[in-house]
Order: C-alpha cells, then sequence, then structure tokens
C-alpha cells in the first residue's frame, strides 16, 4: 500500500535565514542541516525579524502543521500558530550528542558474526513483515 504525503503537527527549532514582511515567510535551517520555509503572522515580525538580524545568537521555536513526503521528511510548514525566540542555550528538541549510527554500532560491536548473519537482508523492503508480521513481498 502505497502512501501518498501527510500533514501533521510540527514543532521546529531552528536558525533563521531569510525573512520577508511583504507575503510574509521565513526560511529556517532546522538541526539536521534542511531548510525549511513558513508562512508568518504580521504578528510575529519582530521575532521573526530580530532572529535574523541577531541569528548568531538566537534560534526560533516554530509550531504548527507541515507537509511530509512518504518517507517522513517535512517538505513544507502549512500553518504556523506560533514563533518564539528563544537564545543560543540547549533546548530539548536540540538533536543529542550522538547520531543513531553511532550508537548502533556500539550496540553490535561485540555481537558474533554469526549473530549479525542472522539479521534479515530484506529488512527494506519487508519491514512491515518483520514488524507487523504482514506477508512478505519480494524484492
Amino acid at each position: 500500500m502505497a502512501r501518498g504525503p501527510r500533514e501533521e503537527a510540527v514543532d521546529i527549532i531552528g536558525t533563521v535565514t531569510m525573512a520577508r514582511v511583504t507575503d510574509p515567510r521565513v526560511a529556517l535551517i532546522a538541526y539536521n542541516g534542511q531548510e525549511i520555509e513558513a508562512p508568518f503572522k504580521p504578528e510575529d515580525e519582530d521575532v521573526v525579524t530580530t532572529a535574523l538580524k541577531e541569528h548568531a545568537r538566537f534560534k526560533v521555536r516554530l509550531q504548527g502543521r507541515g507537509r511530509f513526503s512518504p518517507g517522513g521528511k517535512i517538505r513544507k510548514i502549512t500553518q504556523v500558530d506560533s514563533v518564539s525566540l528563544l537564545s543560543g542555550e540547549k533546548t530539548s528538541l536540540d538533536p543529542p550528542g550522538r547520531s543513531i549510527f553511532d550508537i548502533i554500532d556500539e550496540i553490535i560491536k561485540d555481537l558474533p558474526e554469526e549473530e549479525l548473519r542472522k539479521l534479515p537482508r530484506d529488512g527494506s523492503i519487508n519491514h512491515d513483515h518483520y514488524i507487523y508480521g504482514l506477508p512478505k513481498r519480494e524484492p
């Protein structure tokens, strides 16, 4: 079953890289390096322009709704409910110090080779089979 784009809640912290006050739009770079554009309300102009002017000192937290690709990557922010200015300190929404790949490498480093060979090689195609027990698909 193919899934199309979906829309859901977003809560993003990023550095403002662009602000336009006519047809208000803001662009920000999220912690993963992705640049995302969003509309903003005229009453949020001071927050957005301050975050742009002082981008080395401030981040913004943007909450609203976004459109995501079938793979889960945010494509577009469609609605902004709130924009708030954050000082440069780390927040609970900042990424962890280590990547998930580093953590996985640490977990499996002591696994015997024969156990690693037992892992399925078709997990990306048949993840629904391994997670939910659905019938396997052919590659």
